[in-house]
């Protein structure tokens, strides 16, 4: 495998920035190979998926290459005021320049961007944001927020108010003038697991609700566990049966 640290200017984030790139050890395939876009926590960096997750086994496993940037504590949100866009510097500048880099897909459904807490919350919104782009996102002990007022830092860190934009975006689009429905995108399959002593649990269940309520596909597992790494590490098998197309069906309660 070829593991590498790449810095680099970013022109959303106005400064050099770096991350953490593994390639698979294997001939490039047709198309390129798959892309996974792993966001970490709050307090974390880019290299805590090297550090303490058991991410690489399971790229190796699945031949997936994985990008694992440094998204500072910005909750994967942009900031105007003081010209940091960490939302377009995920969804778009990073996406366009490991394409440019790297032999990768350039196809929605080899492309996935997931996370662990504040990043799976992040992940959830960039699918969102750029369901064109990304085909399948996954969210470990995602941190939603579920009130507004809650929200740390604004700038559209929640998880709820953006799935409530994006579906009232879509309904408007079906009723306005031209071919009704003609340029929505599918948003993208939704894997979302947690805890159950987890003190995001109830953020997650009630997320889960909204996206049965809209009829959304996605994937929701609860299992015994807190906010910590060894649920992570336990997790990730089943991500990857979801990001590998085994694992579609909506789940539990």
């Amino acid at each position: 495998m070829s593991l590498i640290q790449m810095d680099f200017s970013s022109t959303a984030l106005q400064r050099f920035t770096t991350m953490e790139v593994f390639l698979p050890d294997i001939p490039v395939p047709e198309k390129g190979f798959r892309s996974l876009y792993f966001l970490h926590g709050y307090h974390g960096n880019h290299t805590d998926m090297l550090r303490r997750l058991n991410l690489l086994k399971y790229a190796e496993q699945n031949d997936i290459a994985i990008f694992m940037p440094d998204g500072d504590n910005a909750y994967y949100a942009d900031f105007p005021e003081r010209a940091e866009y960490y939302h377009q510097y995920i969804g778009e500048e990073l996406v366009q320049l490991t394409r440019r880099t790297f032999p990768l897909s350039r196809e929605r459904e080899d492309t996935y961007v997931a996370g662990i807490s504040m990043g799976g919350g992040g992940a959830l919104r960039l699918g969102f944001s750029y369901a064109g782009t990304f085909g399948r996102t996954a969210a470990l002990s995602g941190y939603m927020v579920e009130n507004e007022a809650f929200d740390p830092v604004g700038h559209g860190t929640n998880a709820f108010k953006a799935l409530d934009d994006v579906m009232m975006g879509r309904q408007a689009s079906l009723f306005s003038f031209g071919f009704p429905g003609a340029a929505l995108v599918e948003l993208p399959k939704m894997y979302l697991t947690v805890g159950q002593e987890d003190v995001v649990l109830e953020g997650n269940r009630q997320f889960h609700r909204s996206l049965r309520m809209y009829d959304l596909p996605h994937v929701y597992r609860e299992y015994p566990g807190e906010h910590n790494w060894d649920f992570w590490n336990d997790r990730l098998g089943e991500m990857f049966d979801f990001l590998n197309g085994r694992l579609d069906s909506l789940e539990e309660e």
